[in-house]
């Protein structure tokens, strides 16, 4: 299962054998000075894959695919935690579909709701009680690839379609108030970064091209070419991490001055580094 790095904490999903056959899971939360379990509580019986583990308003959000039997009829499941309790506050069960295992769909936490993102709807449910406030259906466009808590404005929220539109919706008054045509871009990207503003999208070859709203649509503002395989391991503070596939190397840059890099030789796996 996924380990995250959260509230100082390393926190992942763990499974046992029962004796009888089967699995059970639990949610662990580990001290990563002395990997000592702080606490752990049991989320339920078969297999939890997790997605993303979420720590919102003092809870812990498990986002995981669950089956009985590994591998078949999968459900979805969000599971709010009360780790210093040892309590599962709610469950709720949801549709198993790809797209939110091939796109990046990210849960939004808004004055104690969870906005979620579902095949042509979103969702926004209580954090403290899992229970339905309200519900949205996608008609101007077709289902979302991005969406982020950074993508997050006030009570507006920006994210990019399954068409590559730029689109903004307002939570309050549930209407879109932007949307662009298609990202005019010559290759297949993968969005990396979107706030309400701008935009960072990469290319699995080893482009990386910066884009901004200029009121009507995302337009290029620079692009970079790596020339080999990378990814984006995250951006923080208007500073891009990019990771080599073929190398050991870890590369950072600016967004207002790509130009300038930074190179980084690593000792380690990539893989093994939680950041």
């Amino acid at each position: 299962s996924n380990v995250m790095a959260l509230n100082n904490k390393l926190i992942f999903t763990g499974e046992k054998e029962r004796e009888n056959g089967g699995k059970i899971s639990s949610l662990f939360e580990i001290d990563p000075n002395n990997r000592v379990v702080i606490n752990k509580v049991f989320l339920g019986d078969g297999y939890y894959f997790t997605n993303y583990i979420y720590h919102f308003g003092g809870l812990y959000i498990v986002d995981s695919d669950h089956a009985k039997i590994a591998q078949h009829g999968k459900s979805r499941y969000l599971i709010a935690v009360d780790m210093d309790n040892g309590d599962v506050v709610w469950k709720n069960k949801y549709e198993y579909t790809l797209l939110s295992n091939h796109n990046h769909l990210r849960l939004i936490n808004k004055d104690g709701l969870i906005v979620i993102p579902l095949s042509e709807q979103f969702q926004a449910i209580n954090l403290f009680s899992g229970k339905l406030d309200w519900m949205y259906e996608f008609d101007e466009f077709e289902d979302i690839k991005y969406i982020d808590q950074e993508s997050l404005n006030g009570d507006n929220l920006f994210f990019i379609t399954l068409d590559d539109e730029f689109v903004g919706f307002n939570l309050t008054n549930r209407e879109i108030i932007f949307l662009s045509d298609e990202i005019s871009f010559d290759y297949r990207f993968n969005v990396s970064f979107l706030n309400h503003n701008t935009m960072l999208a990469f290319t699995h070859d080893g482009k990386v091209a910066f884009f901004e709203n200029n009121g009507t649509d995302m337009v290029q503002r620079w692009i970079e070419d790596f020339k080999h395989p990378i990814r984006i391991l995250d951006v923080i503070d208007n500073t891009v991490y990019i990771q080599s596939l073929e190398d050991a190397v870890i590369t950072t840059i600016h967004l207002e001055n790509p130009k300038n890099k930074h190179v980084s030789y690593l000792m380690w796996n990539i893989n093994k580094i939680f950041i």
